[in-house]
């Protein structure tokens, strides 16, 4: 597992064009690590991330399709949740635990899978249609099939289900 920090805690971590191109060049340099299965992404001081940082935003087009990009108005934790731009609410205190053990459940998956899942939900988004989806994932499953990782994972599960108790 590696963590990146975004280091303006001054600005929230609002981030830069120059910040972006740092970000994909360490990303970049983490997908060639072998060693590396999860990346825990922070930031310094009081907040994870301000977004953009409007005073170096002088150069972008006209806004497109939603409210938040017309208004630029601040997203804070609980709404950004509730229309899903975030996944949950964590205390301050419990962030970095919390981040490092989603880190460690993805970690345990075979990485193959969590790469094929990462990459059917990015071409999903465009899928002209559900049967495209669903054959684009179907592909994935049976790619998936011959790999030793999957078998073990899949063993690994079916041992944690026999473990759960029953109700009664």
């Amino acid at each position: 597992m590696a963590r990146l920090t975004l280091h303006r805690p001054d600005r929230l971590n609002a981030m830069t064009a120059e910040m972006f191109g740092e970000l994909a060049e360490e990303t970049e340099r983490l997908r060639l690590d072998n060693g590396v299965r999860a990346v825990v992404l922070t930031g310094a001081g009081s907040g994870f991330c301000a977004g953009y940082d409007l005073d170096a935003a002088a150069g972008f087009p006209e806004a497109g399709t939603a409210e938040l990009l017309y208004t630029g108005r601040p997203v804070f934790a609980e709404e950004a949740v509730r229309i899903g731009l975030a996944n949950r609410v964590v205390e301050d205190a419990a962030l970095a635990t919390e981040a490092v053990e989603l880190a460690a459940q993805i970690a345990e998956h075979a990485p193959l899978a969590v790469q094929l899942t990462k990459r059917s939900l990015r071409a999903n988004v465009d899928a002209p249609a559900l049967l495209g989806a669903l054959e684009l994932e179907s592909r994935a499953q049976v790619a998936l099939l011959g790999e030793p990782a999957t078998t073990e994972a899949v063993a690994r599960l079916r041992h944690t289900r026999r473990q759960r108790p029953t109700a009664d």
